[in-house]
């Protein structure tokens, strides 16, 4: 995760307007290990801003993952979630408590390579997700 200082640095080297509302949504990233919906980044920064509008906060998240800041994950239960490590990495979802887990496993690019040759597609990169049950719901 950036820090705010490295975050003004990266959008001024691109030219980006730095808004008092992005810097926010971004702050509103309590870590990597977490992967909050837009809603739930929309609480939090609306303690901060109150008078600040969905939208904006969808804008602002739509603008950093353009920016490759963050990134969109979808772990199959209809629910869209943003993750601050912008890496390509897989992910695991608990189908008791829903929480969803990093994992520090190598990103395949060989299967974007087969795939796109297998297909003809242009492949720029794929999200994997692992279904079960995590070690604190084995554990109740």
């Amino acid at each position: 995760m950036l820090s705010p200082k490295e975050l003004t640095e990266i959008l001024k080297a691109g030219g980006m307007k730095i808004t008092p509302q992005r810097l926010e949504v971004y702050r509103a990233f309590t870590g990597p290990e977490e992967h909050p919906t837009a809603t739930e980044i929309y609480e939090r920064v609306k303690e901060q801003m109150p008078t600040l509008s969905f939208a904006t906060i969808y804008q602002a998240l739509g603008f950093f993952c353009r920016m490759e800041l963050i990134q969109t994950v979808d772990v199959g239960d209809g629910i869209m979630r943003y993750d601050v490590d912008p890496r390509p990495h897989p992910h695991f979802r608990c189908e008791k408590c829903g929480k969803v887990f990093n994992l520090e496993l190598d990103y395949h690019q060989q299967l974007d390579q087969e795939t796109a040759e297998k297909t003809g597609f242009i492949i720029h990169s794929h999200q994997t997700y692992f279904l079960g049950i995590c070690k604190d719901c084995q554990e109740k």
